[in-house]
């Protein structure tokens, strides 16, 4: 947003570029991954865009534990339902809080859903997220609410 010389400010204005943060926990105290991707409870955010091409971070921050080394955990970021670039992946016997960053450019004005889906590639072992607290998402961008 561009400005000029001695032009007055509005709220508004003061507000798409001022930078705001809304978040999620997972909701389940532990939620298993299958083959199939699934939403991970809780961790879903829904904000507003101020203006056309607005640009949002989102970050998930996860607590996976697997019981062996042969699943992949994958997790995926969902933008109104459809899946977004870039995963997540874990695949190491135990527990370990991993993250992933996801920049989303030129979204449109208004209302957006963005949500942490999770899965595992294979069936041998146990894949969990840790929720209450311990996975969550961000979203951070100028001008949301």
């Amino acid at each position: 947003m561009a400005f000029t010389a001695g032009q007055k400010l509005t709220a508004a204005q003061l507000n798409n570029i001022t930078s705001f943060s809304k978040f999620a926990s997972a909701t389940a105290a532990i939620q298993a991954a299958t083959t199939s991707a699934v939403d991970l409870a809780g961790a879903t955010v829904t904000f507003n865009a101020p203006v056309a091409n607005t640009q949002v971070t989102v970050r998930a921050y996860l607590d996976v534990e697997a019981s062996g080394s042969v699943d992949i955990f994958i997790g995926a970021l969902q933008l109104d339902g459809v899946t977004q670039t870039g995963q997540v992946h874990h695949q190491a016997t135990g527990r370990a809080g991993i993250a992933q960053e996801w920049i989303l450019n030129g979204l449109s004005a208004g209302s957006h859903t963005v949500k942490i889906r999770i899965s595992k590639l294979n069936s041998s072992n146990t894949v969990n997220v840790g929720g209450s607290g311990h996975s969550k998402i961000v979203v951070t961008g100028n001008g949301i609410s």
